[in-house]
């Protein structure tokens, strides 16, 4: 998943959705470096990403896909579910998306922790360009995919996929219906364990 669903599925602790955010940038072990709370978001973001690649929805999503894009479908969908995320986003959360956007930037903007160069550069980025709330636009969508391909060390079909994100994107959003409540459920318990863990050391 992306930025948006990771941030929400992180629930509504600060140093949680810290860690949510972070799992893009922060590799390897823990060990010990952040608070506790962000790296229980951090392995909260990694046990999603694993549901996430190995469920029967986002398989059938990468045969949407031309095969050269293929190896890139998963970038592809996870940009497309957060458009769809954020597009239906009355079903998902009681609050309103902008209301939750100021929330998240909130949070990440005043986090007390030292956080790695490139993840406070993006959090500049999204605070600047509004990209939590431009997800909603589809139209958005292929130049986020396009900037995407280009932080990539090398040229890839990744910059013109914007193209096959609008020929599949009933299917897309359709998987995305089936998909999303699964994750929801699961990310909820996921939590719920990782506190208990915690809480029994």
């Amino acid at each position: 998943m992306n930025f948006l669903a990771h941030l929400l599925l992180s629930g509504n602790q600060p140093d949680w959705v810290v860690g949510g955010f972070l799992g893009d940038f922060v590799k390897g072990p823990l060990k010990g470096e952040y608070p506790i709370g962000i790296e229980s978001g951090i392995q909260l973001h990694r046990k999603i990403d694993r549901f996430t690649d190995q469920h029967s929805c986002i398989k059938q999503c990468r045969q949407f896909f031309s095969p050269d894009m293929r190896r890139y479908a998963g970038i592809i969908t996870d940009i497309s579910f957060d458009h769809f995320l954020a597009k239906h986003w009355h079903l998902y959360d009681d609050r309103e998306l902008a209301d939750f956007n100021m929330q998240a930037l909130g949070i990440l903007n005043t986090c007390p922790t030292p956080l790695p160069t490139n993840a406070q550069a993006f959090i500049e980025r999204m605070t600047s360009h509004n990209i939590l709330m431009r997800y909603s636009n589809a139209d958005a969508i292929p130049p986020i995919l396009k900037r995407t391909a280009q932080r990539l060390s090398r040229p890839t079909p990744l910059l013109n996929s914007g193209a096959q994100f609008f020929q599949h994107y009933e299917a897309l959003e359709d998987q995305f219906f089936q998909f999303f409540p699964a994750l929801q459920k699961f990310s909820k318990q996921t939590r719920e364990e990782l506190e208990q863990h915690f809480r029994a050391q």
